[in-house]
């Protein structure tokens, strides 16, 4: 283990493989923040020291958005806040809005007006290859009524999303991913 103090921060490098990262290493590591009073945020593995500034970026993005939004944590995962510190990121250097397929806009609209959750609904769906089954039991959602509202959604969109490319598909899914920030 190597460990060392920069920018009002305590850098702890330590050496695991992909098995110990599991829930007994987080909970000893939990357990160890809470009695020193420290918070944590933790990169991906990695495995090249030359890169190490990388992983410490996304350790410092962990522990903000992880703070942000779950502080009743005190260890918080990268992986666990890609998304929200991506779209950060991207909020930085662009409109998100120009990011957000014009349909998605439409229905992330829909949804403030009518109070639906057609683009939840919708990413969910895209994220699990369009197939209306497993997306209605992650949403706890009877299949029928899914469907339902992929055809009201279709019908917000003008296209079906199936029938698209999955480029396309993946851009409605991203663009569903930024307006639940809008």
């Amino acid at each position: 283990m190597i460990s060392f103090s920069y920018e009002n921060s305590i850098i702890v490098i330590t050496r695991q493989s992909k098995r110990e990262r599991n829930k007994v290493y987080q909970q000893r590591l939990t357990d160890l923040l809470s009695k020193l009073g420290l918070h944590c945020g933790c990169s991906h593995i990695f495995d090249r020291f030359s890169e190490l500034r990388y992983y410490y970026i996304q350790s410092k993005a962990a522990l903000y958005e992880g703070e942000k939004g779950s502080p009743e944590n005190i260890l918080w995962n990268f992986g666990d806040y890609y998304f929200a510190d991506l779209i950060g990121a991207l909020d930085n250097s662009t409109s998100l809005k120009s990011l957000c397929h014009p349909n998605i806009l439409r229905v992330h609209e829909h949804d403030n007006i009518y109070g639906t959750d057609f683009v939840r609904c919708l990413r969910t769906y895209i994220f699990n290859g369009c197939n209306i089954a497993q997306t209605g039991k992650e949403l706890f959602m009877h299949r029928n009524t899914h469907a339902y509202r992929l055809e009201k959604i279709a019908e917000t969109i003008a296209m079906d999303v199936q029938q698209l490319p999955e480029n396309q598909r993946m851009q409605l899914w991203f663009s569903c991913r930024i307006s639940c920030v809008l």
